[in-house]
Protein backbone atom coordinates (compact mmCIF):
# COMPACT_ATOMS: atom_id res chain seq x y z
CA UNK A 1 0.00 0.00 0.00
CA UNK A 2 2.76 2.42 0.93
CA UNK A 3 4.75 1.66 -2.22
CA UNK A 4 1.69 2.27 -4.38
CA UNK A 5 1.17 5.60 -2.63
CA UNK A 6 4.86 6.45 -3.06
CA UNK A 7 4.99 5.71 -6.80
CA UNK A 8 1.53 7.12 -7.44
CA UNK A 9 2.25 10.43 -5.73
CA UNK A 10 5.64 10.62 -7.46
CA UNK A 11 3.99 10.09 -10.85
CA UNK A 12 1.29 12.66 -10.15
CA UNK A 13 3.82 15.24 -9.03
CA UNK A 14 5.84 14.67 -12.20
CA UNK A 15 2.73 14.94 -14.37
CA UNK A 16 1.82 18.34 -12.95
CA UNK A 17 5.31 19.63 -13.73
CA UNK A 18 7.09 19.55 -10.37
CA UNK A 19 10.90 19.22 -10.69
CA UNK A 20 12.20 15.69 -10.13
CA UNK A 21 14.08 16.41 -6.89
CA UNK A 22 11.11 18.11 -5.29
CA UNK A 23 8.79 15.37 -6.55
CA UNK A 24 11.02 12.71 -4.95
CA UNK A 25 11.05 14.58 -1.65
CA UNK A 26 7.33 15.25 -1.74
CA UNK A 27 6.39 11.68 -2.62
CA UNK A 28 8.64 10.37 0.13
CA UNK A 29 7.09 12.71 2.68
CA UNK A 30 3.57 11.75 1.60
CA UNK A 31 4.39 8.05 1.88
CA UNK A 32 6.08 8.45 5.25
CA UNK A 33 3.24 10.55 6.66
CA UNK A 34 0.74 7.88 5.62
CA UNK A 35 2.32 5.35 7.98
CA UNK A 36 0.14 5.25 11.10
CA UNK A 37 2.90 4.26 13.52
CA UNK A 38 5.39 6.98 12.54
CA UNK A 39 5.76 10.14 14.56
CA UNK A 40 6.27 13.29 12.37
CA UNK A 41 9.15 14.41 14.58
CA UNK A 42 11.17 11.45 13.30
CA UNK A 43 10.82 12.80 9.76
CA UNK A 44 12.17 16.20 10.74
CA UNK A 45 14.98 14.62 12.73
CA UNK A 46 15.93 12.44 9.75
CA UNK A 47 15.99 15.43 7.39
CA UNK A 48 18.18 17.48 9.72
CA UNK A 49 20.53 14.56 10.35
CA UNK A 50 20.85 13.91 6.61
CA UNK A 51 21.79 17.52 5.90
CA UNK A 52 24.24 17.71 8.80
CA UNK A 53 27.13 15.88 7.16
CA UNK A 54 30.67 16.87 6.35
CA UNK A 55 30.72 15.42 2.80
CA UNK A 56 27.90 17.75 1.74
CA UNK A 57 29.75 20.68 3.26
CA UNK A 58 32.94 19.66 1.45
CA UNK A 59 31.24 19.69 -1.96
CA UNK A 60 29.96 23.23 -1.41
CA UNK A 61 33.29 24.49 -0.08
CA UNK A 62 35.30 22.89 -2.90
CA UNK A 63 33.01 24.55 -5.43
CA UNK A 64 33.51 27.86 -3.62
CA UNK A 65 37.28 27.28 -3.74
CA UNK A 66 37.07 26.66 -7.48
CA UNK A 67 35.18 29.91 -8.02
CA UNK A 68 37.68 31.82 -5.88
CA UNK A 69 40.60 30.33 -7.80
CA UNK A 70 38.91 31.22 -11.07
CA UNK A 71 38.38 34.81 -9.94
CA UNK A 72 41.95 34.98 -8.66
CA UNK A 73 43.38 33.98 -12.04
CA UNK A 74 44.91 30.61 -11.16
CA UNK A 75 42.81 28.81 -13.75
CA UNK A 76 43.89 31.21 -16.51
CA UNK A 77 47.53 30.66 -15.57
CA UNK A 78 47.08 26.89 -15.64
CA UNK A 79 45.39 27.16 -19.02
CA UNK A 80 48.30 29.22 -20.31
CA UNK A 81 50.83 26.62 -19.11
CA UNK A 82 48.84 23.81 -20.73
CA UNK A 83 48.48 25.84 -23.93
CA UNK A 84 52.24 26.41 -24.13
CA UNK A 85 52.90 22.67 -23.93
CA UNK A 86 49.97 21.26 -25.94
CA UNK A 87 48.37 24.10 -27.90
CA UNK A 88 50.28 23.43 -31.12
CA UNK A 89 48.88 19.90 -31.56
CA UNK A 90 45.86 19.13 -33.72
CA UNK A 91 42.85 19.47 -31.45
CA UNK A 92 45.01 21.50 -29.13
CA UNK A 93 42.14 23.32 -27.42
CA UNK A 94 40.58 20.06 -26.25
CA UNK A 95 43.95 18.74 -25.09
CA UNK A 96 44.59 22.01 -23.27
CA UNK A 97 41.22 21.71 -21.52
CA UNK A 98 41.96 18.15 -20.38
CA UNK A 99 45.49 18.92 -19.19
CA UNK A 100 44.34 22.08 -17.39
CA UNK A 101 41.64 20.04 -15.66
CA UNK A 102 44.27 17.51 -14.60
CA UNK A 103 46.49 20.27 -13.20
CA UNK A 104 43.62 21.94 -11.40
CA UNK A 105 42.20 18.71 -10.00
CA UNK A 106 45.58 17.87 -8.54
CA UNK A 107 45.59 21.26 -6.80
CA UNK A 108 42.00 21.37 -5.57
CA UNK A 109 41.35 17.66 -5.12
CA UNK A 110 37.82 17.56 -6.46
CA UNK A 111 35.95 17.51 -9.73
CA UNK A 112 33.30 20.06 -8.79
CA UNK A 113 35.88 22.77 -8.12
CA UNK A 114 37.64 21.89 -11.37
CA UNK A 115 34.44 22.25 -13.37
CA UNK A 116 33.64 25.53 -11.62
CA UNK A 117 37.06 27.03 -12.27
CA UNK A 118 38.20 25.63 -15.63
CA UNK A 119 34.72 25.41 -17.13
CA UNK A 120 34.08 29.12 -16.62
CA UNK A 121 37.23 29.88 -18.58
CA UNK A 122 37.31 27.12 -21.21
CA UNK A 123 33.70 26.91 -22.33
CA UNK A 124 33.53 30.43 -23.82
CA UNK A 125 36.85 29.98 -25.63
CA UNK A 126 35.79 26.58 -26.97
CA UNK A 127 32.49 28.00 -28.20
CA UNK A 128 34.31 30.92 -29.84
CA UNK A 129 36.78 28.53 -31.48
CA UNK A 130 33.95 26.34 -32.79
CA UNK A 131 32.20 29.38 -34.25
CA UNK A 132 35.45 30.46 -35.91
CA UNK A 133 35.93 26.98 -37.41
CA UNK A 134 32.36 26.88 -38.73
CA UNK A 135 32.69 30.34 -40.26
CA UNK A 136 35.72 29.15 -42.28
CA UNK A 137 33.82 26.30 -43.93
CA UNK A 138 32.44 27.06 -47.37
Amino acid sequence: MTSALLFGSFGMLLLIGVPVGIALAGASMIAIMSLPFLNPEFLVQGLVTGLDSFPLLAVVLFTLAGNLMSQGGISKRLLHVAEVFFGHFTGGLGIVAIVACMFFASISGTGSATVAAIGLTMIPSMVKKAIAVHSLEL
